[in-house]
Order: C-alpha cells, then sequence, then structure tokens
C-alpha cells in the first residue's frame, strides 16, 4: 500500500455545509483515508491508496458532489493569489444586481405606507422579484440541496423556504389577481441584504493561497552551484545533497546548508522574528529563506527539496490551515432546529384547516401565510448585520477581521501567546544608551559614527542614523572605507583611522575594553567607536511598545491566561517577560517548536490567540484558533492570521476581544427576539 497526498483548490463552497458535504463525498471513496478541508482557504488535503485510487477519481467525485477542484500547482497558486477586479467578483455582481432589483420594490413599499403615490405594478414587481429569486439567490437553492443531502439543515435552507414561499405565495396573488398583500420586497431584500454580507465575508479568501505562493518565494528562482570545476545557475530544486553552492550578498539562501568559506551576517527572522542579523562564517549552519546581507558565502547543501526549513514551514502553514475546526455559526444552529419546526406548524395549519373547514384551498393559503410569517426576516439578517456591524466598528478600531468566523471565535479566547519581537517589541533596533571614554564629545562620536555607518548595510547601521537624524548631526565624507562581515567598518576621517563594530571586532584590534563595559544589559547589543582605543560604547536594544504592559494587564483582567514565546536568546525574552509582566514565558523556540506549544494549550480545551508579526509566527497563527497579527508586520504573518492591527496598536486585541464579545451578544439578541417574534 503506497500512501500520496494531494492538495486540491475547491471553487463552490459558501457555507460551512459544504465542507461537510465534500468531506463526507472523499471519505467515501474507497483508499482515502484522511480528508481535511479549510473554508477560508477552499483548499482540501487528501491521503489516500495509490495503489487503489487516482487523482482523476479524487477530482471526479468532488464534480460528483457539485463542486469544482483542481490539483493544486504553483501555477494555480500564482493566478488563485491575484486580488480579482471588484466589478469582476461573481458575488459581487449578484449582490450588485439583488441591490438595484430590489431597489424599486423598497420605494414601493414605504410609499404605500406612507400614503404616497408612487407605485409598482404587480407585474414588475413579479419581474424583479424573480430576477431577484432565481438569479441573484440561485446559491441559497444550491446550498438547501446539499445541507438536505447532508441531513443537516442550515441558513441556506432557511432562507431558500422563507423566501420562496413568500415569493410564490404573492406569484398566485398576482396570477389569480386575488385581493391580498404582497411579499415580493420581503423576499428580494433578505437575498440582497445576506449576499452582502456573505461578499464582504468571502472578498479576504484568496489570503491563505496568497500567503503560501510568498512563502515560497522566499527561495530563489536560481541557485550558483559548482559543478564539474565550473559555477552553473540550476533551479533550487534540482540541487543535489552534498553539492556546494554559492549565496551572493542580498540573496536569499536556497537550500538548508553548511558554510564552508566566507564570513557574513544572514537575517534569520524567518526563524527567530529576531531583527538582529547573525554573524556565519566556515562551519555556520544557513538555512533556507533567510537572507545573506554583506559577504559571500560558499557552502555545502544539507537538505533540499521537500526537507528545507523553508519548504517545513510552507507545509506546516498549510497543514494547521487545515486543522482549524470551523465554527457552526449560531443562525446555522438556531436554523437546524427552526426550519423543520416552521414546516411542521405549516403542515398543521393546513391539515387542521382542512379537516376543521373542509376547504384545502383556504387550508393551504393559511399555511403559506403561517410560513411567510414565521420564516426569516429577522433571523435571516440577524448574524450577516451585526457582522457588517461589527467589521465597520472594527475599521474604526483599526482591526480587520478576516471573516465571520473569528468574530466569534476571538469572543471565547482564554489563552494569549504574544511573540516578542516586533509585537510586545518596536521590531527596530534603537540606540538606547551611550557611554563615552576619553576626549570625544557625545556628538563627535554620533559624528564620525553616522559617517561610517552611511556606508553599511548592517542592520545595526538603522540606529546610529535614526540616533544622527534625532539629533540633527549631518555626516562628513570619509575615505578608504571597508566593511568586515560579520564584525565591523572602518574609514578615515580627518587623517585618522576609526573603527565602529563589535566587541571582539575592537578585541582583535588590540583596544582594551573598559570594565565599565563588563557589566551585561539584556537584550541589548553593544557596538564599539574606537581609534586606537575605545572611545565609546553604543547600546543597542529593541524597545517595548509603549502600551505593551498595559495591554498584558487588561487581558489578566479578563481572566485571559498571557504567554510569550520567542526565537530569541533567554537574555533577551526574560528581560522582556519581566517588563511587561508575563510569569510563563518560553526562548529560542524554533516555529514548528511554537505550533507544539499552540496546539498542546488547545488540546487542553482552550480557545487559543497567538499574536505575532514575522514568518517564523506564521504557523502559530494558523495553528491558532483565532491570530493577531501586528499591520507592519511580514505580508505571510497577515495572510496567516484572523485579526490585522492595521494601526500597529497592541491595544487592539483588547479592543477586538470586546468588540467580539459584544457582537456575540448582540446576535445572540437578534436571534432570540428574531425567533420570539416569529
Amino acid at each position: 500500500m503506497v500512501k500520496k497526498e494531494i492538495k486540491l483548490k475547491v471553487e463552490g463552497m459558501h457555507c460551512i455545509s459544504c465542507v461537510s458535504s465534500i468531506e463526507e463525498a472523499l471519505k467515501e471513496l474507497a483508499g482515502v483515508s484522511e480528508v481535511s478541508l479549510d473554508f477560508s482557504s477552499s483548499i482540501a488535503y487528501v491521503v489516500y491508496d495509490d495503489d487503489r485510487l487516482g487523482q482523476k477519481e479524487i477530482l471526479k467525485r468532488v464534480s460528483d458532489a457539485g463542486y469544482n477542484a483542481e490539483v493544486l500547482t504553483k501555477e494555480l497558486l500564482e493566478r488563485s493569489s491575484a486580488i480579482p477586479s471588484l466589478f469582476m467578483d461573481p458575488s459581487f455582481l449578484s449582490f450588485l444586481l439583488a441591490a438595484l432589483l430590489t431597489i424599486p420594490l423598497m420605494v414601493h413599499m414605504f410609499a404605500t405606507l406612507l400614503g404616497l403615490q408612487i407605485t409598482v405594478s404587480p407585474l414588475m414587481q413579479l419581474l424583479l422579484a424573480s430576477i431577484v429569486q432565481f438569479w441573484s439567490g440561485r446559491s441559497f437553492y444550491r446550498g438547501s440541496y446539499f445541507a438536505l443531502k447532508a441531513k443537516a439543515p442550515n441558513m441556506d435552507l432557511l432562507i431558500a423556504v422563507g423566501t420562496t414561499t413568500a415569493y410564490l405565495y404573492s406569484f398566485v396573488v398576482v396570477l389569480f389577481g386575488l385581493d391580498l398583500p404582497l411579499y415580493f420586497e420581503t423576499s428580494a431584500a433578505i437575498i440582497t441584504i445576506v449576499l452582502l454580507g456573505r461578499w464582504i465575508e468571502g472578498s479576504t479568501k484568496h489570503k491563505a493561497t496568497e500567503m503560501i505562493e510568498k512563502l515560497l518565494l522566499l527561495v530563489p528562482k536560481r541557485v550558483q552551484v559548482e559543478r564539474e570545476g565550473r559555477l552553473q545557475e540550476v533551479d533550487p530544486d534540482d540541487l543535489k545533497v552534498g553539492e556546494i553552492f554559492y549565496v551572493r550578498p542580498g540573496e536569499n539562501v536556497a537550500v538548508d546548508g553548511k558554510v564552508l568559506e566566507g564570513e557574513s551576517s544572514v537575517d534569520e527572522a524567518l526563524l527567530t522574528g529576531e531583527s538582529l542579523p547573525v554573524s556565519k562564517e566556515v562551519n555556520s549552519l544557513i538555512y533556507s529563506g533567510s537572507v545573506n546581507q554583506q559577504g559571500l558565502l560558499k557552502a555545502q547543501a544539507l537538505r533540499v527539496g521537500e526537507e528545507t526549513t523553508l519548504a517545513k514551514i510552507v507545509q506546516l502553514v498549510e497543514r494547521l490551515h487545515l486543522s482549524k475546526a470551523p465554527i457552526q455559526r449560531l443562525a446555522d444552529q438556531v436554523s437546524a432546529l427552526f426550519v423543520p419546526l416552521v414546516l411542521l406548524v405549516g403542515l398543521v395549519t393546513l391539515i387542521s384547516w382542512w379537516v376543521i373547514d373542509g376547504s384545502f384551498t383556504e387550508g393551504l393559503i393559511a399555511a403559506v401565510a403561517t410560513i411567510v410569517v414565521a420564516c426569516p426576516c429577522a433571523l435571516g439578517i440577524a448574524t450577516p448585520l451585526a457582522i457588517l456591524v461589527a467589521s465597520g466598528k472594527g475599521a474604526e478600531l483599526g482591526l480587520i477581521f478576516q471573516n465571520a468566523t473569528a468574530i466569534e471565535t476571538c469572543a471565547k479566547s482564554s489563552v494569549m501567546i504574544f511573540d516578542k519581537t516586533g509585537t510586545l517589541t518596536i521590531g527596530k533596533p534603537e540606540v538606547t544608551e551611550k557611554i563615552l571614554f576619553g576626549a570625544t564629545t557625545e556628538s563627535e562620536a554620533i559624528q564620525t559614527a553616522v559617517s561610517l555607518e552611511a556606508f553599511s548595510s548592517h542592520p545595526l547601521a538603522s540606529s546610529i542614523l535614526s540616533l544622527a537624524k534625532e539629533r540633527g548631526i549631518e555626516r562628513e565624507p570619509v575615505s578608504g572605507f571597508h566593511s568586515i562581515s560579520g564584525k565591523g567598518v572602518e574609514g578615515i576621517k580627518r587623517g585618522k583611522l576609526y573603527h565602529l563594530g563589535s566587541r571582539r571586532y575592537a578585541e582583535e584590534l588590540g583596544c582594551e575594553i573598559p570594565t565599565k563595559l563588563d557589566s551585561e544589559r539584556p537584550g541589548s547589543e553593544l557596538i564599539l567607536f574606537s581609534e586606537k582605543k575605545v572611545l565609546a560604547a553604543f547600546y543597542v536594544s529593541d524597545p517595548l511598545r509603549s502600551n505593551s504592559k498595559e495591554v498584558v494587564e487588561a487581558l489578566k483582567e479578563k481572566d485571559i491566561e498571557v504567554l510569550m514565546i520567542s526565537g530569541d536568546s533567554k537574555a533577551h525574552v526574560e528581560s522582556v517577560a519581566k517588563a511587561v509582566g508575563i510569569e510563563h514565558y518560553l526562548y529560542e523556540v524554533l516555529p514548528e517548536k511554537k505550533v507544539d506549544q499552540v496546539m498542546h494549550h488547545r488540546e487542553r480545551g482552550k480557545i487559543l490567540a497567538m499574536c505575532g508579526d514575522g514568518i517564523n509566527d506564521a504557523p502559530a497563527l494558523a495553528a491558532a484558533d483565532i491570530g493577531f497579527s501586528i499591520g507592519s508586520g511580514s505580508d505571510i504573518a497577515i495572510a496567516a492570521s484572523d485579526v490585522t492591527l492595521i494601526h500597529n496598536d497592541l491595544m487592539g486585541v483588547v479592543d477586538a476581544i470586546e468588540l467580539s464579545q459584544e457582537t456575540i451578544r448582540k446576535i445572540k439578541q437578534n436571534l432570540f427576539l428574531a425567533f420570539s417574534y416569529n
């Protein structure tokens, strides 16, 4: 037995019942052992026995269930991730058509109520309502079919029953010229409002596939490899374990490897999330997706293809999106009971009238009137309208909810895990302390330092440049500039040779390190400015966001357990945890281990929220019940999350939870009142 995996892009889903229908259909195939389908991304993951089943049979089964599916490839990802034009989106066109045709019906209704002489003839009402009912509203009939097939009555069935009954009742009134009220505007308005809610909810569906594509783009399209004594450019997929490859300055690392020659600084935010680079030298390990910042590196491939660090992160994100159990909407749960109840009441009305009065026709009219009144004006729009209002209020607060499920899940959060760098901290290194030695002044030290760093590509250089800009200090010209990979820079200014770099660099130059610098500063990096001796020291660190401590305290007051998980060192993590008041934290945690922690808490029965900003956080954000991303974070983290804090204000986490809780209360209130009224 040969187990194979296949990923499918499924089209045509519009509710949770669709997920159940497709999963059940595939599970019935002999040879399929595992099926997971993510509604938010429309991606299905299928494990099957290759000896008993082929891809064609799997695709045909999805087609037989009423949906379209394609095998997920890089080319399909690129097509799927492209954001469609607003006016080319089929769901928007359905809503727009319904809205335009419903307006005259609503105008007629209000004019009648107000006694105004604005009328729309019954035949015109019939024409307008027919297009809305059977063209714009066709998805509700399709959804009802599959809901009945899955024996799971849902909102689609409720909408279909209520609007169709109102439409047919009005159709009969027009057809036979009866002196009875028309309900065309009722059926059309319900369809229009629900379509609006679904279009807004579905407008972010491309984000999941967009995220996977962006992860794949971190691998360079070509890599320099040494074969038969000469350099060749090949596709990274063709690179074999043991082969020698080169990584030029500014390039992404193609595969995992070990450095054989060269020194450089490498941005490993992919793994650790940290903005500070990591020095690389002979025998150092480098990882796919990380960025070589300075020197040329010659390396030997250790892991290639699906075994690389980046490939495993992609696999994690894909699988964890699928592992998120979709939360059934409250309206669907109510519909499962309400639809059969309404139909039963209608049937009892028909039979009672027929038996007591002896008139089947009068009984039928009474039964239809009962169903029209009972279904689902208020119930049908109770959830969509609340979600629309919550989405608008969220935007005012700087919150973007990716879908309605995010609002529902957010309200139930009981554990919050924060990343450190870029989340609780700013994510941008700054000079937090300066110490002067010798005759140099602070302005002179900063001026010379910025004059040297102006030519440097090292990430820490930005902190010196920002400090000089803040003080209004202009750089002066230097000559003989030279960058020493992983150590520092040097240059001649006014006839003197100055050096700026790490402690190790200063020691190699023969400078005596002042004892004042021996005390540790947790979470800080030391940059030394020297000219034969150390003249100044700059401590660079990543400062906390202004309200990080306030946010942690606010969450604790809501009885939400707060933790921190970071890929950074113990000293850096401990200093931040102590500053913001987090007692439980983990350090030096790789992306897959972050996922393990998330899954551990979910297994405890907790609704877990995760807040992060980096590529390394994407798998954990996808695994969490609700993922928060900082708006200034990586596109991949934003795509993996459920809520984006577009103003980069961490207090948005608290605002999102409070807004979600209030929204769920309002939905429950709406459903209760709608149910009671009907």
